[in-house]
């Protein structure tokens, strides 16, 4: 009985260490507040209305399509740290509807950084989007948003 249990244990752990989390992608990822002011209005201003997806939950710094090395390496090193970002315009295609955000320290692979906050799914339109937009118009007054450095991992 005692070897069983022994070899249960061993199996157990080397499944545990040759598991290893694959990261989605790496974000910073919205506080409540922050989430709440650009829902509202993300909802106001949509131009889909009705038939709109809303996200509003986060300025991607990389996916696992783009990771590097680097990247990976910055975001554990912050990994939880809090930042503010400033959103100082707002744009849309005919798929998606996004924040551009400047003025913060968090970087991203993004050409151009953002929070998508809604697309369009009669349009096809997924969160992927918002980084084929073009047309960009400066928001009368910006917002300052805050949020902290998240590593979101495949599957869980």
């Amino acid at each position: 009985m005692k070897r069983i249990f022994t070899l249960f244990i061993t199996v157990v752990i080397a499944l545990g260490a040759s598991a290893q989390k694959e990261i989605d992608y790496i974000a910073l990822v919205l506080d409540d507040a922050s989430h709440s002011v650009i829902y509202h209005f993300a909802q106001r201003f949509c131009p889909w209305e009705d038939e709109a997806k809303y996200y509003c939950h986060h300025m991607t710094i990389a996916h696992h399509t783009n990771l590097t090395p680097e990247m990976k390496e910055w975001a554990e090193a912050h990994e939880g740290e809090k930042f503010t970002a400033t959103a100082t315009a707002i744009g849309h295609s005919d798929k998606a509807f996004a924040l551009h955000i400047t003025n913060t320290e968090v970087p991203s692979l993004n050409t151009i950084k953002h929070v998508t906050l809604a697309t369009h799914p009669s349009a096809d339109g997924h969160a992927v989007d918002s980084n084929f937009i073009t047309d960009w118009h400066p928001l009368k007054y910006s917002l300052t948003l805050s949020g902290k450095v998240t590593i979101i991992y495949k599957g869980l």
